[in-house]
């Protein structure tokens, strides 16, 4: 199964932990894919670079081309790619990008996958575009509770912190 996953941009050092503990726990079952757009998905790239013998399991999305990407996100793009890594581009090189131009991007993005786990903070409403998108193309969208600064939530299980939303 290919499970898309998305996220805020400020992450707090136990949304980090909370991030790669999922991925452990899937990776081995499961692909991944990221839209790369925030330091969510800078945090997914650590861990498979990390975990390189996982990156033939993980498909990277950008807005801008490859040679329009910062000279740091090439760098590690390129090495999960001769990894096993996949890249596609959008090819778009604004720097802001639209609200039809996000929901365009996950609606091919959700297309290719089977479920999408948007890691969950009530101030980003927009964390919740691509589980809307996956209810109408009949995927499986889930929110995953990120624990922020209550690090009691780090003790609870991934069952317990993940929610389909059907």
């Amino acid at each position: 199964m290919d499970i898309s996953l998305l996220g805020p941009n400020d992450l707090t050092e136990n949304d980090k932990l909370e991030i790669e503990k999922y991925i452990d726990a899937v990776i081995t079952q499961h692909s991944i894919s990221i839209l790369y757009y925030s330091s969510f998905e800078r945090e997914v790239l650590k861990y498979f670079v990390k975990n390189k013998q996982h990156a033939h399991k993980l498909h990277i999305y950008t807005f801008p081309e490859f040679n329009q990407l910062s000279p740091d996100i090439q760098q590690t793009i390129s090495f999960l790619l001769k990894n096993g890594a996949v890249h596609k581009s959008f090819y778009t090189n604004q720097l802001v990008v639209k609200r039809s131009m996000f929901k365009d991007a996950w609606m091919y993005i959700l297309d290719e996958s089977d479920a999408v786990v948007s890691f969950f903070c009530e101030s980003k409403p927009q964390l919740m575009i691509p589980i809307d998108i996956a209810k109408k193309l009949q995927k499986k969208p889930f929110t995953f509770l990120l624990p922020r600064y209550n690090s009691t939530l780090l003790q609870r299980s991934i069952k317990e912190k993940i929610r389909y939303v059907g």
